[in-house]
């Protein structure tokens, strides 16, 4: 199994974020929490009805960036970047890291060995390592869409 990444980009808000909300301070919580990402991994199969899954993925590609560039327009603090000397998150608009992915297997063929939680194995499928994060240069979500064939 090979995971092949075509591209990576940074989404921004659909609108930019207001001056008077440059500055998200962190709760006494965030504070004491580990700076690291936290992995999810969703998995959806293709509907049977589609013919064409090449424009089907494209378009549900397009789809996602749009949904996610308008859904950071609320959720701004998450296009921004932590400031580890300050402790609050510069709310800069920044972006989101986008990755696209493909992989030349199918979906059936690679959920069994998920279950499993091989860290090495998952690892493929997440844009960027788990426990590692440079707080003033990473965005603070990553998100990677992986297409299967």
């Amino acid at each position: 199994m090979k995971v092949q990444i075509h591209s990576k980009k940074l989404v921004k808000p659909f609108t930019p974020t207001p001056s008077n909300l440059n500055h998200h301070n962190l709760s006494f919580i965030d504070e004491l929490a580990p700076k690291m990402y936290a992995p999810v991994i969703l998995y959806y199969p293709c509907p049977e009805n589609v013919t064409d899954k090449d424009l089907f993925s494209s378009t549900c590609l397009l789809e996602l960036e749009t949904s996610l560039s308008k859904t950071l327009v609320p959720f701004y603090p998450l296009a921004g970047r932590y400031n580890k000397h300050l402790q609050w998150v510069d709310c800069n608009d920044k972006g989101v890291e986008f990755v696209e992915a493909t992989v030349d297997c199918h979906l059936h063929e690679v959920l069994p060995h998920g279950e499993r939680s091989d860290p090495q194995f998952l690892n493929k499928f997440i844009p960027c390592e788990v426990l590692i994060t440079d707080e003033a240069m990473h965005p603070l979500l990553a998100i990677q869409v992986t297409v299967f064939k």
